[in-house]
């Protein structure tokens, strides 16, 4: 645990792939600090059910449509392509019912 250093083995749990946009940015550059032609958007995302969250991209939406509080969904890479790391999520787009 990051608060308190005790093992966590065996304390895992099943969550699902979705949150909701606790804050969110959209940058003009690239990461390699190039301009980007569109807005790229990052967001925040409480994790629902959980104490925590991700900083990533925001895909399937325009910029003027995100808000605060927007329920979203993790987009997984094909499961051939996944290498196990936070990378396997492509973005997260607004959640769908």
């Amino acid at each position: 645990c990051e608060r308190c250093f005790a093992r966590l083995e065996g304390s895992y749990v099943t969550v699902l792939p979705e949150g909701r946009i606790h804050t969110f940015t959209a940058c003009q550059k690239n990461l390699d600090g190039s301009h980007s032609q569109t807005p790229i958007l990052i967001a925040m995302v409480k994790i629902d059910h959980t104490d925590g969250g991700l900083v990533h991209y925001l895909g399937d939406v325009k910029p003027e449509e995100v808000y605060i509080g927007m329920p979203v969904e993790a987009v997984f890479k094909p499961k051939k392509q996944r290498k196990g790391s936070i990378l396997d999520i492509k973005y997260f787009k607004p959640k769908t019912s």
